[in-house]
């Protein structure tokens, strides 16, 4: 089964022909398009960008080799004959408008609809063409199912749930418009899961997968933000709110209204009170309850 969703029909060059940039180094493929904090199936071939010193000293000792870069700060910089620079005035908003480009003209990977004739959808939910549903799948009324989605045997999805909305990114601008930008990814689900009603899962950027692991149990009113990994047996309750790249171990216990902030790892058998708000890593077997939350045992 698919890991990953990568760009397809897509270079370099392509780019300085559709914004008019500068190249500097090799035309090459890109296969996918992340920020230097998050890593992807192929580094060498992931797009990246840089803002500051600080961010090309990261670039420097990473294994990305495409990064769109500013004229001014490439110039206080050796040049690697490996890497390829694309200069851009706004490196930030021109990783935006590329992203934003790819998926409008359908330019990455699509799954090839497999949906199990045992499985049980309401006729008033949406099913994207390009999804992947295993045996004994129950879809609810009134769901959105959207592309680059599994769900594997078992799974239970309840009434007015959306699976694989785009994550909240954003290109804040100053001066002129603020830029949506849209998501390249998926959603995987395990078996036997459960997802209760009114629940919205984004799907990963970057060509990663939003996954929720086998047995889990999530409640109604969640959100799952993107790039968002839930282990087995896990059970998040009600309203809890999970933002992007937040990892969350096996037999975990979110307690009702829990807010975990973006990039948070949460340990194994680990439990919250309510509305609880998790600011930093849980070790495993912890119990956490307050905001911000605070470690009783």
């Amino acid at each position: 089964m698919i890991n990953s969703i990568k760009i397809i029909d897509f270079n370099t060059q392509e780019i300085n022909k559709l914004f008019d940039t500068k190249i500097i180094g090799n035309d090459v493929s890109i296969f996918y398009l992340s920020r230097l904090s998050f890593t992807t199936n192929d580094l060498s071939s992931t797009l990246t960008y840089v803002v500051d010193q600080k961010n090309f000293d990261t670039f420097l000792r990473s294994n990305f080799k495409i990064v769109i870069i500013n004229q001014e700060l490439l110039d206080k910089n050796d040049i690697d004959d490996d890497c390829t620079y694309i200069i851009s005035n706004d490196p930030q908003k021109l990783f935006t408008e590329v992203t934003n480009y790819i998926y409008k003209n359908n330019k990455y990977e699509k799954l090839n609809k497999n949906i199990n004739p045992t499985s049980d959808i309401h006729k008033s939910s949406y099913v994207s063409e390009n999804v992947i549903i295993g045996n004994n799948v129950t879809i609810g009324k009134n769901c959105s199912i959207y592309e680059n989605t599994i769900l594997e045997e078992g799974t239970v999805v309840g009434d007015n749930c959306v699976l694989g909305s785009p994550g909240f990114n954003i290109y804040i601008n100053n001066k002129k418009r603020n830029i949506f930008m849209q998501s390249i990814g998926g959603v995987h689900i395990g078996k036997n899961a459960i997802v209760g009603n009114f629940t919205n899962i984004n799907k990963g950027t970057a060509g990663r997968f939003t996954k929720v692991e086998n047995d889990t149990i999530i409640g109604s009113y969640v959100l799952l933000g993107h790039d968002v990994k839930i282990g087995e047996n896990s059970v998040i309750v009600d309203g809890s709110k999970l933002a992007g790249h937040v990892s969350i171990g096996n037999n975990v216990y979110l307690g009702i209204n829990t807010t975990i902030l973006q990039n948070i790892n949460v340990g194994n058998h680990s439990k919250t009170g309510i509305s609880t708000v998790v600011m930093q890593d849980i070790k495993n077997n912890s119990f956490v309850i307050g905001n911000p939350g605070r470690v009783l045992a």
